[in-house]
């Protein structure tokens, strides 16, 4: 998978660490990590709180004491629903890091390259420890402490092996040509496009095109589109005095209502309540 739109592109710097720890209090309705993919493997444990995800064209929803898996190449971004939230973030690269054996290599290449998954969403107290004594160790920093820390990945590399092997999963396919409909989506999603009329563009029946789409991106074409204009209007929203109505037209939404609904379901908060509390004039 390259779909180079979405990809992020600032890398991770681990200095001595063999993983990067965070943790995060974002406000309600906040929309906490925007739609992006990377190659490492990231884990996120909920606290407090709720979090609304989309991880790979499915939506999950995580409560406290979940633990949510982002496998490497997923496209993901989340959001806090009607309360703040806390969670803790656990980065690390599979093979750059933890695959450096005949064995281990053996078994973590498949999940590296996106031929398998782990369960996106798990609550588990097992891995509840291991995250707890993974933050314990790095806020500690005992004599050894990277090598204590690569023990605990591997603790928690081996509980998701044994019980949360994704059988279900499927990797997407080869993207190929398919960046040239991404390129012309980014440059034209704001226009009256739709799935009928890219696939007659680029020479695909309808019905075969968005299957592929969505092999390929985890989602719809009118999906994916309704997203980059959400974002587009969610931006003009926080920067501009411009109206809802010039908004959802601006951003190729066909009518206001239509945008209001789209931007409430997505975000889990109203335009209103979105340019009271991030718009240009709150500041």
């Amino acid at each position: 998978m390259n779909l180079n739109y979405q990809r992020e592109l600032t890398p991770v710097l681990y200095g001595a660490s063999p993983v990067k720890l965070y943790q995060f209090e974002p406000e309600a309705h906040f929309c906490t990590v925007r739609m992006h993919w990377h190659d490492r493997f990231e884990i996120l444990v909920i606290d407090e709180g709720e979090m609304l995800l989309h991880l790979g064209g499915k939506t999950i929803q995580a409560f406290p004491g979940d633990t949510v898996i982002i496998n490497p190449c997923v496209t993901h971004e989340a959001f806090t629903c009607d309360a703040p939230v806390k969670y803790r973030v656990i980065m690390f690269e599979l093979l750059d890091t933890f695959g450096q054996n005949e064995i281990t290599r053996r078994m973590l290449a498949p999940f590296a390259s996106g031929d398998a998954a782990f369960k996106p969403l798990i609550h588990d107290i097992d891995i509840l420890k291991v995250a707890d004594a993974i933050f314990e160790t790095s806020t500690i920093k005992p004599n050894g402490y990277a090598m204590t820390l690569m023990g605990h990945i591997y603790s928690l590399l081996g509980i998701l092996f044994e019980k949360y092997i994704d059988n279900d999963y499927t990797k997407p396919s080869s993207e190929g040509q398919f960046q040239n409909i991404l390129d012309y989506i980014a440059e034209n999603y704001c226009n009256p496009i739709s799935s009928g009329s890219i696939s007659r563009l680029f020479g695909y029946s309808e019905a075969y095109f968005s299957r592929r789409f969505k092999t390929i991106t985890g989602l719809r074409p009118m999906e994916y589109i309704k997203i980059l204009r959400l974002e587009k209007a969610r931006h003009l929203l926080k920067n501009t005095q411009d109206s809802a109505v010039a908004i959802a037209l601006a951003c190729g939404f066909p009518n206001c209502n239509y945008f209001l609904r789209c931007f409430k379901a997505h975000y889990c908060f109203t335009v209103g309540e979105y340019r009271k509390q991030f718009g240009s004039s709150s500041q």
